[in-house]
């Protein structure tokens, strides 16, 4: 019998579980296709190369964070959880209605729409194409993860392992092959190192940033891993780990392949390289193995996303029916729906790189404020059990913030529109808060509270 995490959701992710769906979630699109858009911000191999390491460790130090924090608060619902129990309800609400308008949704658009420009070397397609085969991807996998968790996951587990397959092929190939040129990777270009390359690297490093982006997912579903405290550090932990590796070395390989100017000018790094590598039906090839990637990417978006609005719903900080469970497949249906509709209206509405921008701010500025919780709970609730606590503390959340806020700061001066869309959404968020939900809020706490004194 699984054990229940209450609300009606059941433990039953084991760590190998959510490694998977860590590293199926952040191996999306983005490896794929941004490191034409990196190029073009910064046309240097090596500093590129730097920043995508810059990208890992800073990614590495907010796993660190995460880690301690979802292992003392191993609740479904996540950031959610975190921002409620240390701010209270408007932030958290805030988060919840730009997890479901902006974040989540806008993540699934920008996976799925990599999905699509793939399959669109395989099959010629249009813009509107595009975007259709998006939406067609969504529904279908909106549909499995609606019918059961445990379906869900090993469809991931599958596509995870076939998926680092693949790709370690691919870089085995690269290192070794003739046709790679390791000249390239000294090769000029770039202007120098200036502030103005450091303005271009940190618009850079946003979509390197989205590219990681996943390793803090699983904290949504930590309500459904079974022995939370051990489990989810340790698959945050090597997940990302393994991923900083295979994003490095997969970029020395596209790098050694593709000259700088031709990776500039694509949005297809990927199969530019193996087409270099293989021919023309070797690239074909590896487009399919990349769909295959990018799917469980998408997948693993999927999965996690409800959580949110399905533990909102549950606690009365949203509708209550997005908080209903399955009677018969136990997942949060109603929350699943609601994603999938969304993203798809996403999908129609921006291109790549617009969602890209617009995911990816909103998704730090709540890194940043859930580590300013982490300092909240240390101190707050200094004496409660940490199955895992952060490495190197207070420095490396201390050092997270300040990365994070610069980054954030220069993505809002160079990418006003697109950054500026998601502070936009929080403050329509304030205004909808007093309007609709908090009564219905209030009365959800008063009514915890009776039943704890009860």
């Amino acid at each position: 019998m699984d054990e229940s995490s209450g609300g009606g959701l059941r433990r039953q992710l084991s760590w190998i579980d959510a490694t998977a769906i860590i590293i199926g979630t952040i191996i999306g699109s983005g490896i794929f296709i941004t490191p034409g858009v990196v190029a073009r911000n910064i046309p240097s191999p090596g500093l590129i190369l730097l920043t995508w390491i810059v990208g890992g460790l800073l990614c590495l130090m907010g796993a660190l964070i995460f880690a301690e924090l979802t292992s003392f608060m191993p609740a479904t619902g996540g950031i959610y959880i975190f921002l409620k129990e240390a701010f209270g309800p408007l932030m958290s609400f805030i988060f919840g209605w730009l997890f479901l308008l902006v974040i989540k949704p806008g993540a699934i658009a920008t996976i799925t729409t990599g999905v699509a420009i793939y399959f669109g070397e395989l099959v010629p397609l249009s813009p509107l194409g595009i975007k259709l085969v998006a939406i067609v991807v969504i529904i279908l996998l909106s549909s499995i993860h609606y019918r059961g968790v445990r379906l869900g996951s090993n469809i991931q587990n599958f596509l995870t392992a076939l998926k680092v397959l693949l790709i370690s092929g691919l870089i085995v190939l690269g290192l070794t092959s003739g046709a790679s040129d390791w000249s390239l990777l000294t090769s000029g270009g770039g202007g120098g190192f200036n502030l103005g390359m450091l303005s271009a690297m940190g618009i850079a490093l946003a979509a390197i940033l989205w590219t990681y982006d996943g390793w803090a997912d699983i904290c949504y579903m930590a309500g459904e891993v079974k022995d939370p405290g051990r489990s989810i550090p340790r698959a945050i932990l090597l997940s990302t780990v393994a991923v900083i590796v295979i994003y490095i070395a997969v970029n020395i390989v596209f790098i050694i392949t593709v000259p700088m100017d031709q990776m500039m000018a694509s949005d297809r790094v990927a199969a530019d390289s193996a087409r270099i590598l293989l021919g023309p039906g070797g690239a074909t090839l590896v487009t399919i193995a990349i769909l295959i990637s990018i799917t469980g990417g998408a997948n693993g978006s999927i999965m996690l996303g409800p959580r949110v609005f399905y533990q909102m719903g549950a606690d009365g900080y949203f509708f209550r029916w997005t908080g209903r469970v399955h009677p018969k497949f136990r997942t949060p249906a109603n929350a699943v729906v609601v994603q999938g509709v969304w993203a798809a209206v996403l999908v129609m509405g921006f291109d790549f790189e617009k969602l890209l921008n617009y995911f990816i701010f909103t998704t730090w500025l709540f890194f940043v404020l859930s580590t300013v919780a982490l300092f909240v709970f240390r101190k707050r609730l200094p004496d409660k059990p940490r199955p895992y606590s952060t490495p190197g503390y207070p420095w490396v959340p201390l050092a997270f913030i300040l990365v994070a806020v610069v980054m954030l700061g220069n993505s809002l001066i160079q990418k006003p529109l697109e950054s500026g869309l998601g502070l936009v959404f929080a403050a329509l968020g304030v205004p909808v808060y007093h309007l609709f939900f908090r009564k219905r809020i209030a009365a959800a706490e008063t009514e915890e509270k009776d039943r704890e004194l009860s």
